[in-house]
């Protein structure tokens, strides 16, 4: 079993690492065509026009990065075993959560009255 868990520990990191490298090397590649451009064309507008190109391919790798996380959250949400547990959890203890947000509730009510 540790040795699962070690290797989802280092799948997690891995994709994380992935989504840091992309971001990185999405600016890089669009500051060096930019860089590149300005010094065949002298037009210091295409330095910066690439840079914006390469800073807004970053975001879309972040909203991509985004979008397959939601995806895989809502491919577990419907998940019929997962179903099932959190029906067995509602089950055995149905107000649980709602104790416990009403119990941090009063005390921040606490905080805004004084």
């Amino acid at each position: 079993m540790k040795i699962t868990e070690n290797l989802n520990d280092a799948v997690k990191d891995a994709n994380g690492l992935s989504l840091a490298i992309s971001i990185v090397v999405a600016v890089l590649i669009g500051f060096f065509i930019g860089k590149g451009l300005y010094h065949l064309t002298g037009i210091k507008a295409l330095f910066w026009i690439f840079l914006v190109v390469g800073i807004l391919a970053a975001f879309l790798n972040i909203y991509k990065a985004v979008k397959a996380q939601q995806k895989d959250i809502n491919d577990l949400v419907n998940d019929p075993k997962y179903k099932q547990y959190k029906e067995a959890l509602d089950k055995e203890n149905p107000h649980k959560d709602y104790d416990e947000f009403d119990a941090i509730d009063k005390e921040d009510k606490k905080w805004d009255e004084a």
